[in-house]
C-alpha cells in the first residue's frame, strides 16, 4: 500500500530530526518505508511492505477496498496517534509473492558457505538479491561488489564513485 499524507505528517516517523524508517511492525502495516518526496513538496508517502496473514487477507479480495483502508488506518494511528487527519489518499498494489529468498535456520548471508557465493568462480561473477540479503537492495549492493571484484582481476582501478560503497 501507498499512503499518500500531507507533508508535515512526516514528524511522527522523525525522532530528534532523524528518519526511524523503516520499521518493521508485525501487523496489519508489514514494514513501513519512507519515500522521498522532495523538499518543497505538499505532500509525503509511506510505502508499506503488508506480508503474511494480512498480506494474504488484503490480496484474498474478499473484503472491499475501504475496509482495508479502515484497517490499515487504524494501525497507522495506533502506532502514531493522530496520523489519519493527515491521510489524503492510499493506493493499493496487489502483487503478493508466495516466497522470498532467505535462509534456512542455522544459516545467514554473514556465514561461511554464503560468502562462497560471492567469490569468483574464474571469469563467473554471481551476482543478484539473493547474494546479499533478502530484498531487492541486495542485487544493487552485489552489482557494485562484482565491479570492484573485476576490478581487482583485471588490475583497474575501481570507479572512484564506488570506493564509498
Amino acid at each position: 500500500a501507498h499512503v499518500v499524507l500531507d507533508a508535515p505528517a512526516s514528524k511522527y516517523w522523525h525522532v530528534k530530526g532523524n528518519d526511524v524508517l523503516p520499521i518493521l511492525t508485525g501487523g496489519p502495516l508489514g514494514v513501513i518505508y519512507g519515500a522521498n518526496s522532495g523538499p518543497a513538496s505538499q505532500f509525503t508517502a509511506l510505502n508499506l511492505l503488508i506480508t503474511g496473514e494480512y498480506g494474504e487477507k488484503f490480496n484474498a479480495r474478499t473484503g472491499t477496498i475501504d475496509a482495508a483502508r479502515q484497517e490499515i488506518t487504524g494501525a497507522l494511528e495506533k502506532q502514531w496517534p493522530g496520523i489519519g487527519r493527515s491521510i489524503k489518499y492510499m493506493n493499493f498494489v496487489r502483487y503478493h509473492p508466495r516466497a522470498i529468498a532467505s535462509w534456512p535456520v542455522g544459516r545467514s548471508r554473514f556465514d561461511a558457505l554464503s560468502e562462497t557465493l560471492r567469490q569468483p568462480l574464474g571469469r563467473l561473477y554471481l551476482a543478484g538479491d539473493f547474494t546479499e540479503g533478502t530484498h531487492s537492495d541486495g542485487a544493487a549492493f552485489s552489482a557494485i561488489r562484482v565491479v570492484k571484484q573485476i576490478c581487482a582481476a583485471e588490475g583497474v582501478k575501481t570507479p572512484p564513485a564506488l570506493k564509498s560503497w
